[in-house]
């Protein structure tokens, strides 16, 4: 009998030592770590951040692979795969990044620092795939847990992608509300805080200003360009403020935007359904109208240029290349008959006289002032006297 009531109680002996070696996992977990440890730790992971912040994603990604898989369980893992994230969606590889985010919002359902943090960076690789759905979930996820994540995202980088998501989605009072909430974002915490540098606002103009157009095509091409034409001035903020990184990565942008909405107009294709002349009519047309419409974009963004920037290498390249689209553009208009007689009104809400010179309606009480044209001035070394990537040349 004795045997067996020993027997009985191995279970029992195994279970709790078990349990123990549990309880004891978690106290070293909770246990504060060494502050040598710590200090590699910290050290190891600012190195990746730093080059995640200069851009340079692949050196970063690999740096944070290495810290990943040589420290699998550590304090500052999610920290690790969030930045790790981003560097692989700075890549363009927009899948893998989602997976690391979602390790982090699998794994921290209790800590809304890092989920709120994960949701927002997950809605940049959603608007990239073209996945509107998801992308609103995402930011809305992130909204939610606002108050857990840093003040400049809280308060001035989330409205603006709401802002740019609202206004893909044609709900424009929506996108003006948001908008409106990213600028007194900025402006609040610029003004509350002696610490945010001109650094800081570029690189924060530079996120607000971020528009994915690498899934453009005939079917978004005009919310793209609305769209555009609402955040671009964030992306002229940050090309002010005459940063070596922020700005030029700004200037970047912007062009990478323009070039993508240009290319996708001249290749806008015949409708194959019609005879010969009436498809090229209607394609001729369309180009026209989503020109002009280009046309407007650019003269939108001159209005809101501050004097006195004239030194500016930053903002001399983008004028230099706002004004090879807008050479070409009215070139293109006006060599082009009026394929179908544009009414006056057609001719006032587009801006577009019959010369083919474009006209900017002012928005603002400050734009009464009729915009003086730009003499044709050599562009910057900055940009080529034509791009090569501006298709129809």
């Amino acid at each position: 009998m004795r045997r067996n009531w020993i027997w009985k109680m191995v279970p029992v002996f195994i279970l709790a030592c078990l349990c123990g070696c549990a309880h004891d996992e978690k106290k070293e977990e909770a246990a504060p770590i060494d502050p040598l440890v710590r200090q590699n730790l910290e050290t190891r992971i600012q190195e990746a951040e730093r080059a995640l912040d200069m851009q340079n994603y692949y050196s970063a990604s690999e740096l944070f692979d290495k810290f990943e898989k040589q420290y699998p369980q550590n304090i500052f893992l999610n920290r690790s795969l969030i930045g790790h994230a981003r560097a692989l969606s700075g890549q363009g590889k927009y899948v893998e990044s989602l997976n690391l985010l979602r390790q982090v919002m699998e794994s921290s359902l209790d800590q809304p620092k890092w989920l709120s943090l994960a949701s927002f960076y997950a809605s940049f690789d959603y608007e990239a795939l073209g996945d509107e759905a998801k992308t609103f979930a995402s930011l809305t996820d992130a909204q939610n847990l606002a108050d857990n994540l840093p003040a400049e995202i809280a308060k001035a980088e989330l409205p603006a992608r709401f802002a740019a998501y609202y206004n893909r989605s044609l709900d424009l009072n929506e996108a003006r509300k948001y908008f409106h909430l990213a600028e007194q974002g900025i402006a609040s915490l610029s003004q509350n805080n002696s610490e945010k540098t001109d650094e800081w606002k570029a690189r924060t103009y530079y996120i607000m200003g971020i528009l994915s157009t690498n899934q453009i095509s005939l079917e978004n091409l005009q919310a793209q360009m609305d769209t555009l034409d609402l955040v671009q001035v964030f992306s002229l903020r940050s090309v002010e403020l005459n940063h070596p990184v922020w700005s030029a990565k700004a200037l970047q942008n912007l062009q990478y935007n323009y070039r993508d909405i240009w290319n996708t107009i001249v290749q806008i294709p015949k409708n194959s359904t019609l005879d010969a002349f009436a498809a090229e009519q209607e394609q001729k047309e369309a180009q026209l109208r989503a020109i002009n419409e280009v046309l407007q974009m650019t003269q939108h963004l001159r209005t809101f240029r501050v004097p006195g920037d004239e030194e500016n290498p930053y903002v001399k390249a983008l004028f230099a290349f706002l004004d090879q689209i807008e050479a070409q553009g009215q070139k293109i208009v006006a060599n082009s008959p009026n394929l179908t007689p544009l009414t006056q009104e057609s001719l006032r809400r587009q801006g577009l006289h019959q010369q083919g010179t474009v006209d900017s309606q002012p928005l603002f009480p400050a734009e009464q002032k009729p915009l003086k044209k730009k003499s044709a001035a050599a562009p910057s070394p900055a940009v080529p006297p034509v791009d090569p990537n501006l298709k129809g040349n």
